[in-house]
């Protein structure tokens, strides 16, 4: 049962069993009465009957067709509930960028740094240096119960009951989490002046092909095979997810070409069902991918390695680059 319901259900109870006083009714009273009432012609007497039980069958049906979402005077569903949010505090003078945090993320960002701080990392600081440029992504969650957070590259801040304290991050976790989050999301300039997360993740001129199945990852079968004249190119895809070992049915190839750079994404079919399996590490299936035209100087990018759930795995590790002229 949820909240909302919950909360519908307490509004109602009261209501519910609320006393209606009632006068005592008394026997002779009625008796007499009736003796004394004039008789009245049956279809007379039963018409005020009839209206009445029409008006209760009427107003039954209004109260039920209000309580289901007819009337305006109770909302069928709960208001949306707030967002968590990301400002990228970045310019001066003008309006910086804000955009919507995926719920997800902001669960993982807290949960890091509850982690954090059980381990003792967590210490007083802060708040960081203001000056011209990047200042930090600032978080703030859905949760007011929670802190904001100032995500640096190296280091996060956040300010706990007037205290400002300070998380060293020197593996860039929490700044490449949000950075990952957010680039698809804001427009060229705004990118272009965030810092690299690590690895950095390359602006390219080729429109990104989007997701089609699950995720998978590729390297070139053949380097030394490749060069500038090539009109296509055999590469070896390995789905990301566990699968018992096995890769399974490779997805067409998509490439798309931009001025400097191809970009490549090679999805899989995704598994039946949600069954757990083991992870030893899934084999290589080769395919071919045909371009439309020769690869002449530019780099053949790996299009699961610029934005999505491998960006941050050991195969992206070196960069979403798999060959360049």
């Amino acid at each position: 049962m949820s909240d909302f319901e919950n909360r519908i259900r307490d509004s109602l109870r009261p209501a519910a069993t609320m006393p209606v006083p009632v006068a005592p009714l008394d026997p002779d009273q009625i008796a007499a009465g009736a003796a004394t009432r004039p008789a009245r012609p049956a279809a007379t007497h039963r018409w005020p009957a009839i209206a009445a039980a029409i008006l209760l069958i009427a107003g039954v049906g209004l109260g039920a067709w209000a309580w289901s979402g007819g009337s305006r005077g109770v909302p069928a569903t709960p208001a949306a509930s707030p967002q968590s949010t990301v400002l990228i505090d970045m310019y001066s003078g003008r309006e910086n960028p804000r955009v919507v945090l995926d719920a997800t993320v902001t669960t993982e960002l807290y949960l890091m740094l509850a982690d954090q701080e059980a381990a003792g990392r967590l210490r007083p600081g802060g708040p960081p240096e203001v000056g011209l440029g990047f200042r930090g992504f600032v978080v703030t969650p859905a949760d007011g119960s929670l802190p904001a957070l100032r995500i640096l590259p190296t280091a996060v801040y956040l300010n706990r009951s007037g205290t400002a304290l300070r998380l060293d991050d020197p593996d860039q976790g929490f700044y490449n989490r949000v950075y990952d989050a957010v680039r698809p999301l804001i427009d060229d300039e705004a990118r272009k002046a965030l810092p690299d997360s690590n690895p950095a993740i390359p602006d390219v001129t080729a429109t990104v092909p989007p997701q089609q199945g699950a995720s998978a990852t590729w390297v070139l079968a053949e380097p030394g095979e490749v060069d500038s004249s090539s009109t296509s190119v055999a590469i070896k895809v390995t789905r990301l997810e566990c699968a018992g070992g096995r890769t399974g049915a490779v997805l067409p190839p998509v490439a798309s070409l931009g001025s400097r750079d191809i970009v490549v994404r090679a999805d899989v079919e995704p598994l039946p069902g949600n069954v757990a399996r083991r992870c030893p590490g899934n084999d290589s299936v080769t395919v071919t991918v045909a371009l439309a035209e020769p690869i002449g100087d530019r780099s053949l990018i790996d299009a699961a390695c610029l934005e999505g759930e491998a960006v941050r795995t050991s195969v992206c590790a070196a960069g979403a680059v798999r060959w360049t002229p």
